[in-house]
């Protein structure tokens, strides 16, 4: 067991580990608009926090907001312990690309690590 000495944040940022991709505020909106464009006139209402919800909640998907590596980005994916045990890593990346594409078409799926400090 590894014991942690070095510094600890209570902070409520925290970090995550998600195999997927992050997006910026405008490649969400323009997701939504890809599902539902009947809501155009509506989209720019909505707050960034809300498209992601409901985009991960369509595509059955997690999302965490960046708060080092991806500041600014919504990271969208699946964490690795949802990988199925007769699940190889190649069907677990294609799997989440499968998800992802009918919102943002062929994105490249890869680990996705963000939080904490580097020094």
């Amino acid at each position: 067991m590894k014991t942690r000495t070095d510094y600890v944040s209570n902070s409520s940022s925290s970090s995550f580990m998600l195999v997927g991709q992050a997006f910026d505020d405008e490649e969400l909106k323009k997701a939504w608009l890809k599902l539902h464009p009947e809501q155009a006139d509506k989209v720019e209402d909505l707050e960034s926090w809300d498209i992601v919800d409901k985009l991960c909640e369509e595509l059955k998907l997690e999302n965490h907001h960046g708060i080092d590596n991806y500041y600014d980005m919504w990271a969208i994916g699946l964490p690795f312990d949802d990988m199925k045990d007769d699940e190889t890593k190649k069907d677990f990346v294609k799997r989440i690309g499968e998800s992802l594409k009918p919102a943002f078409g062929d994105v490249k799926v890869e680990a996705l690590v963000d939080g904490g400090r580097d020094d």
